[in-house]
């Protein structure tokens, strides 16, 4: 199921090849085994070396994992994790949330946090969630707009608690979710795929070089080139970008991974024409 998802996802964003996809998910998969495998060997060395059976987390420890566990559900996480349960981790985010915000019993003289009210909690919550892009302090403001005083480090603290914890650059930078679905109809992916011809003087490896619209799935041939260097693709950026018939002349992005052939002079003439290119 986990392998199906990445599937659909990454293909998405770039247009990969089948092979190229398979590669980065086997990928994925071997880091990720790696990591679990490392939690056992050190949960092993720890009972071993220093005969301890159980971990002791402080609270601010079980709530870094509970973050990160509850963006997922219990399925995957019964999967991935190695030292704790998934119940567990569910129920540290419970019982945390709770603990900070239970009011003191009355006539008590413990110092500390200062409580902040439901009202302010929900209205918090409410804002975040219906604008996913505002940052801390744009949360803040509109609090004190309403009448409601708290402080930018409250805001992030109850965030944080709660499982929403925002990208510190998401003022600038948006998710690929969002991005995706917001650019679908101004943006394009591109990538080589090569194919063995039979010619007199035998086999020959040409690469072939395409683009795809990504709303429309509409499919664009770059050109072939048994050698493909930085002039031919500079010359394929600018019929690509042809302000008559040009593929890419309605486009702003360009979806493109890492490889060598994608230069600076080829960036720099979509650039000029209003494309910008995203690299995965």
């Amino acid at each position: 199921m986990i392998k199906k998802t990445y599937n659909k996802i990454v293909a998405l964003i770039s247009g990969m090849t089948d092979k190229a996809v398979q590669e980065l998910l086997q990928n994925m998969q071997k880091s990720l085994d790696y990591c679990m495998e490392e939690n056992r060997v050190l949960k092993e060395e720890l009972h071993e070396k220093y005969g301890v059976k159980r971990l002791r987390l402080s609270d601010s420890q079980k709530r870094r994992l509970a973050v990160k566990g509850i963006a997922l559900n219990k399925h995957i996480l019964s999967q991935i994790t190695t030292i704790f349960q998934p119940e567990t981790i569910l129920g540290w985010h419970r019982a945390l949330v709770a603990k900070k915000y239970k009011c003191s019993e009355a006539g008590s003289s413990e110092k500390g946090r200062k409580t902040v009210s439901q009202e302010i909690i929900d209205e918090v919550l409410r804002l975040a969630k219906r604008n996913p892009e505002w940052g801390y302090d744009r949360i803040k403001g509109v609090m004190e707009y309403l009448g409601l005083e708290v402080g930018r480090t409250t805001i992030k603290r109850i965030l944080q608690d709660h499982g929403i914890v925002p990208d510190p650059e998401l003022k600038r930078r948006i998710r690929w979710k969002e991005f995706l679905k917001s650019h679908l109809e101004v943006m394009a992916a591109t990538d080589f795929i090569s194919v063995e011809l039979l010619t007199p003087r035998g086999l020959v490896r040409c690469m072939i070089l395409f683009f795809i619209d990504i709303q429309t799935r509409m499919v664009e041939l770059g050109g072939v080139k048994i050698n493909p260097d930085g002039r031919w693709m500079k010359q394929v950026a600018r019929n690509q970008v042809d302000c008559i018939d040009g593929f890419l002349k309605d486009k702003r992005y360009l979806v493109c991974d890492r490889g060598s052939l994608y230069t600076k002079d080829f960036e720099n003439i979509l650039k000029s024409s209003g494309v910008k290119i995203k690299r995965t």
